[in-house]
């Protein structure tokens, strides 16, 4: 049986941390597993926040959902909704950058949000919010964090 689950986080700030090393590990590591476990996600970061829709064999993403609960890097963990599917809807994503005018952000400002806050969605928000990011185009991230991605030797993946 084919599911979907959605949450939304909140990244913890640690000491020494550093945020493109945090989301480039998780790239890193979900890739490979995500691969081999047949399941498919959309992961949207901005403003310290996570949005993540998981689809695939239901006992696969339960167990995934499991670790993600664990992971150290994020709390406030919010789970909107697991739901039947019958097809998998985000085959072809990966992680996305939400940038100043995007169909996201004008999502958040038409409920009243000034930025991406994921954890103030309500629960009938999620199905609108799955469709902005089915309809939606990969962005294009701002120069300046082109430049610093690449002088840092990591792959543009936000």
């Amino acid at each position: 049986m084919l599911i979907q689950l959605c949450y939304a986080s909140e990244r913890i700030e640690r000491l020494n941390s550093d945020l493109l090393e945090d989301l480039s590990n998780i790239l890193t590591k979900s890739k490979l597993f995500n691969l081999e476990q047949q399941i498919f996600r959309v992961l949207y970061y901005a403003n310290g926040f996570f949005f993540q829709c998981l689809e695939g064999e239901k006992s696969q993403v339960e167990a995934l959902f499991v670790k993600i609960k664990d992971d150290k890097r994020h709390h406030k963990i919010k789970l909107y909704r697991t739901v039947i599917i019958d097809e998998i809807n985000f085959k072809s994503w990966s992680m996305k950058y939400v940038e100043k005018n995007t169909c996201i952000e004008r999502f958040f400002h038409k409920r009243g949000k000034k930025k991406f806050q994921p954890l103030e969605l309500l629960q009938e928000d999620i199905a609108s919010l799955l469709e902005v990011l089915i309809d939606s185009v990969e962005s294009e991230l701002p120069k300046r964090t082109r430049q610093g991605l690449k002088y840092r030797g990591v792959n543009r993946f936000l």
